[in-house]
């Protein structure tokens, strides 16, 4: 008998390797989209917690005052008062002098005499600051 000669399968060809030269850009640019895509979520979850605990704004535009007390003598003067006071603003001509006095020397007794600035203050202030490493006093005055 004679021997069969063994057939031949035929060859496939591999399809061709693709091309990588516009498909880096692609590829780029989805995920661009998809992280702008989480990152816009992630803002909107982040607005809306904080924005859950905001006043209403109806509240925010009627000031709650907490109510003045007045304490009065005898005689019916007024010695002392606590609590918000609702009253006008006074013109510095209206304040009393003691006041103005007591206001200059508590927080800058050579006030009149610098016109408003104090240099010696300003360069005194820095020097602390800096020996300190941060802000521990100002040169401004009233």
């Amino acid at each position: 008998m004679a021997a069969k000669k063994p057939t031949k399968t035929p060859r496939v060809k591999s399809p061709a390797p693709k091309s990588k030269a516009g498909g880096g850009f692609l590829k780029a640019a989805k995920w661009c989209l998809i992280i702008m895509i989480w990152l816009a979520l992630g803002l909107g979850v982040v607005t809306a917690w904080y924005a859950w605990d905001l006043p209403d704004i109806a509240r925010l535009e009627t000031p709650e005052r907490r109510p003045a007390v007045t304490l009065t003598a005898a005689d019916g003067s007024v010695f002392a008062r606590f609590g918000d006071y609702h009253g006008g603003s006074v013109a510095f001509r209206d304040l009393p002098p003691h006041l103005v006095q007591a206001v200059v020397a508590t927080e800058d007794r050579r006030f009149f005499s610098h016109g408003g600035f104090d240099p010696w203050a300003v360069a005194r202030a820095m020097v602390a600051n800096i020996r300190a490493g941060t802000i521990r006093q100002g040169g401004s005055t009233l």
